[in-house]
């Protein structure tokens, strides 16, 4: 990580505009930037070699074209699972996000660079229902081990285009092709999957 994305973060305040530092890419990322960042990090292992940032709303088909795992279109979509890769469909409204996991109303715990940043994001229930799980495990989360960031930053909630109007990419996780899944993510819920990865 580039020691300067942090010291962006603490220049700023809590009415931080990200539309007044578009295309500064030394200072931060933005959706498209974190999942290539993500995805350089997961199959490189030194600096300098081709990248995996392009528009958002391409990422999961292209990602899917190389043969990594399988693709869902817009509509579709059926369940979130670990490591899904979201992509929107809208020309206009390019986002990008990655799944942790899922919950027993239907939210889904998300991360992904949405203004102001990268954080952990929860949708409402298949209901409807705005304080779903997924929030309240993306609030307690980021309140708890990213506490700079929350008291700037509070809003763990998406609204619930992100259950609608998302193409999905699926890892192919037995081992052949780039991801494998030795801890069993796939089938964990998202309370699990933090637990495991955080803690309580």
């Amino acid at each position: 990580m580039s020691p300067k994305w942090k010291q962006f973060f603490q220049k700023q305040t809590s009415s931080y505009d990200y539309r007044t530092t578009k295309y500064q890419i030394a200072n931060g990322l933005d959706c498209s930037g974190y999942v290539g960042w993500c995805v350089y990090n997961i199959l490189n292992t030194t600096n300098g070699k081709a990248g995996y940032v392009m528009l958002a709303q391409k990422m999961a088909k292209n990602f899917a074209s190389r043969g990594w795992g399988s693709y869902t279109a817009r509509g579709a979509v059926r369940n979130y699972r670990a490591g899904d890769i979201m992509s929107s469909t809208c020309q206009d409204c390019g986002h990008v996000w990655i799944v942790v996991g899922s919950c027993s109303d239907g939210s889904v715990v998300m991360l992904h660079a949405s203004p102001p940043g990268v954080q952990l994001s929860g949708t409402p229930s298949r209901t409807g229902r705005a304080n779903s799980e997924a929030v309240k495990l993306a609030t307690y989360y980021m309140k708890k081990y990213f506490p700079a960031w929350y008291k700037k930053y509070p809003n763990c909630a998406k609204g619930s285009s992100y259950l609608s109007h998302y193409a999905q990419m699926r890892w192919d996780i037995t081992g052949t092709k780039v991801m494998s899944d030795p801890d069993g993510y796939r089938n964990k819920s998202a309370k699990a999957i933090l637990k495991d990865l955080l803690g309580d």
